[in-house]
């Protein structure tokens, strides 16, 4: 498993497809191995195992802690598609409800699949998705504010006034002068 997070950091992301379609059908010597290749595949291959990562994570509390990994160590959220962050927002939302620090607290989490850490793994996906400007992000978020993850859904809208804004201001276009010529000649008839 350490050799594969390692081979997986660097590798184009259409040879870790392949290698995850090679690997689909064979037998896991346990239950960590599993999960950190379904891990994998919930970024590079969303659709080819959307049954199989929905089960995952139904039924097995540690399998965002091997998502937040794959993620953290060899995808980062600038590159994980916003199909996936989509899904890792709607499904883990559902599963582990938003949870608050205690004032004064500055200890983020115990372990692996600790309730705080895994509230932080989700508010940063509901901010990647923000990070996006194309009005499918926004898409994104509004469904999540209003069918998905109720107890984000003051965190999807502070998202969601992020996005907008930065879509604003990605899609505002400084007029040349000749427009401004042309705006000034109307104004003054």
């Amino acid at each position: 498993m350490e050799l594969m997070t390692c081979a997986l950091e660097d590798a184009p992301r259409d040879a870790v497809r392949r290698l995850i379609v090679d690997c689909r059908d064979r037998a896991h010597p346990d239950e960590h191995a599993k999960l950190s290749w379904l891990s994998v595949a919930c970024v590079v291959d969303l659709k080819g195992y959307r049954d199989a990562l929905l089960d995952a994570a139904e039924y097995s509390p540690d399998f965002i802690a091997f998502v937040r990994e794959r993620i953290g160590s060899a995808f980062l959220f600038g590159e994980v598609p916003l199909d996936t962050l989509r899904f890792l927002a709607e499904v883990f939302g559902k599963r582990w409800p938003r949870m608050v620090e205690r004032p004064g607290s500055s200890r983020t989490g115990r372990g692996w699949n600790d309730p705080r850490d895994a509230s932080a793994f989700i508010e940063r996906t509901i901010h990647a998705i923000a990070s996006r400007p194309g009005p499918e992000a926004e898409d994104v978020l509004r469904n999540l504010i209003d069918n998905h993850a109720p107890s984000y859904a003051d965190r999807a809208k502070e998202a969601l006034a992020i996005q907008r804004m930065t879509r604003r201001d990605r899609e505002h276009v400084i007029p040349t002068v000749a427009e401004l010529q042309e705006l000034i000649a109307d104004a003054t008839d």
